[in-house]
């Protein structure tokens, strides 16, 4: 079994545990085992959780911490305890989390994992959900680097183990596709979405989820964008845009017709999810344009983002709505410098008397 005096021995400790962790995390998904006896400290543990729980739900979460600490400090004492020290870690972690600890939240999921690999050894399924728990936690403390290798060991082992198919094996390339754009990294990001949008694709009618097909050419999009490619981020986000609609019209429709027959009503705001998620996707499509300069068409495209977060029934001082009135006024001043400086490098190029390079620093200079 391999422990971590092991890994000690053969790598530095913290590398030793980012690769012994991503190695093991599929090898326990698709069964759960028959349930274990409870071991050392396990009830006293159940406890203190479940005390702490409802501490931190009534607010008392430096009351539901120390309780935990407590609980840690007694199982300690008590020999082949780490799996009840590891269910105490995770309990602070979460309370952690709450906190916005983030320090302590990543090392209690740090150290709940390395009790577990010591104690049952790396292709153990406890060890499997300890590493995806510490995986979400560098990714909420704002590393997504150190995740990222983490998912990709992952969805290596789920796709060898259980197929592309399976469902842990997609959530695990979303996960890729978060923690590659997280980390600025939005090629890596952009072949974990392709590769997601393939899958789904693929899914039978029955099963096809359109709208997580959409929200990822959204992301893919994004990333896209980010790495220059932005007439493949057009299309991917006019996609995206194309499904919302569809989406909000058909609801729409169904929605006018039903109060129509009853009360002679209107659809306004009968479908106020979907008029965001699809202000959302147009708001997307008016970012792209902008950027390869089709100013007229990025402030309409705007323009109709922000006419439909205020079709969603919310009043004008929601802040979705407020964001997009913002949104749009923020495109239209960037659009105006934009115009003033080009006039102005046109001035500068034409009152040059010959070559103009020297006017031309200026005008530089005067922008």
């Amino acid at each position: 079994m391999q422990s971590r005096s092991y890994c000690a021995n053969h790598m530095p400790r913290r590398a030793a545990r980012l690769l012994l962790l991503a190695s093991c995390i599929a090898l326990s998904i698709a069964d759960e085992p028959s349930q274990p006896e409870p071991g050392p400290g396990a009830e006293a543990a159940k406890t203190a959780l479940n005390s702490a729980r409802r501490l931190s739900i009534d607010g008392k979460r430096k009351q539901a911490t120390d309780e935990l600490k407590a609980a840690l400090k007694w199982a300690q004492r008590l020999d082949g305890s780490q799996e009840a020290q590891a269910d105490l870690l995770g309990g602070l972690g979460e309370i952690y989390s709450e906190s916005n600890k983030q320090a302590e939240m990543v090392g209690a999921f740090e150290s709940a994992a390395d009790l577990l690999v010591e104690k049952f050894g790396a292709s153990d399924g406890r060890v499997s959900v300890a590493a995806d728990k510490l995986a979400e936690a560098y990714r909420k403390s704002g590393q997504p680097a150190k995740a990222l290798p983490l998912f990709r060991r992952l969805a290596k082992e789920l796709k060898k183990n259980f197929g592309e198919g399976h469902v842990v094996y997609q959530q695990t390339l979303g996960k890729i596709g978060s923690a590659a754009s997280a980390a600025d990294k939005p090629k890596a990001a952009v072949k974990a979405w392709r590769e997601l949008i393939e899958l789904l694709k693929q899914a039978s009618p029955q099963t096809q989820d359109g709208s997580e097909l959409a929200t990822v050419r959204r992301q893919l999009a994004k990333d896209l964008a980010t790495s220059g490619a932005l007439e493949a981020a057009l299309e991917e986000a006019q996609l995206a845009r194309g499904y919302y609609e569809d989406k909000f019209d058909e609801l729409s429709s169904a929605a006018g017709g039903a109060a129509g027959g009853a009360a002679g009503g209107d659809s306004s705001g009968s479908s106020p999810d979907a008029a965001l998620e699809h202000a959302f996707a147009v708001n997307a499509v008016a970012g792209i344009l902008e950027k390869l300069g089709r100013d007229d068409e990025a402030i309409s495209t705007m323009e109709s983002a922000y006419e439909m977060a205020r079709a969603s029934g919310r009043p004008e001082d929601d802040p979705l709505v407020k964001q997009g009135k913002s949104n749009l006024a923020g495109l239209k001043r960037h659009v105006e410098r934009k115009r003033h400086n080009a006039a102005l490098r046109e001035a500068a190029v034409a009152s040059a008397p010959s070559g103009g390079e020297a006017t031309g620093n200026e005008a530089k200079r005067e922008l």
